[in-house]
This record gives structure tokens, C-alpha cells and sequence, in this order.
């Protein structure tokens, strides 16, 4: 994933003081984020949503997991127990459906 370009217009500089270690910090966090440090910082100053490339990754893989999910109970039809696979199944969807939700508003724990 690419890092987004600088922000259109941004060419005014603020100079603070920090430690080595919180720069390692805002480094790691903005590095986990995809984003450079100046975007990263800038962000969380003006409390915009940061996305972590982990949280697109897990977005992504939950979505193809509900995609099988589906696509298994489309196939279940006249199998022994369909009742019961069905129930599964579609409980199995609803926590998908729920991680996707908390992906999205920031509530994982």
C-alpha cells in the first residue's frame, strides 16, 4: 500500500519538542498506519480517523470469509441435518457481520 500524497496546500511548518523515544513512537505508529509522520501526526491533531494498514487487512479478510460463508449456504440445500448447518452457518455470518461492524467504527477490543 502506498503512503498518501501531502496534504494539497500544506506548506506551513510547527516545530515541537519531543524525545527520541516518542519520536520512535509517532514513527512506528505512523509506519503501522501507512502514513508519513507529518500525515500521521496531523491526522490524530485534528482527530481524524486513522486506519491501520492491519485494520484494512483484517476488513478485507472478513469480507472474504462472509463471502464463503454465504456461498456455503447456497450449497447446503438437501444435505443431512440442512436445519442445523443452516443455524451455523448463517450464526457463523452474524460474527462476521459484527467484526466488519467494529472494524469500521473503531470498537475492536
Amino acid at each position: 500500500m502506498r503512503r498518501p500524497k501531502r496534504t494539497v496546500g500544506a506548506d506551513l511548518r510547527i516545530e515541537i519538542r519531543i524525545t527520541e523515544e516518542e519520536k520512535a513512537i509517532l514513527r512506528d505508529q505512523a509506519n503501522s498506519a501507512s502514513l508519513t509522520m507529518s500525515e500521521y501526526v496531523r491526522r490524530t491533531a485534528l482527530g481524524k480517523r486513522i486506519l491501520s494498514t492491519m485494520d484494512q487487512k483484517a476488513a478485507g479478510e472478513l469480507a472474504r470469509l462472509g463471502g464463503l460463508q454465504k456461498h456455503l449456504l447456497t450449497q447446503i440445500k438437501g444435505l443431512p441435518d440442512e436445519e442445523g448447518l443452516r443455524r451455523g452457518l448463517n450464526s457463523t455470518l452474524l460474527a462476521v457481520q459484527n467484526a466488519m461492524r467494529a472494524l469500521k467504527t473503531g470498537t475492536v477490543k
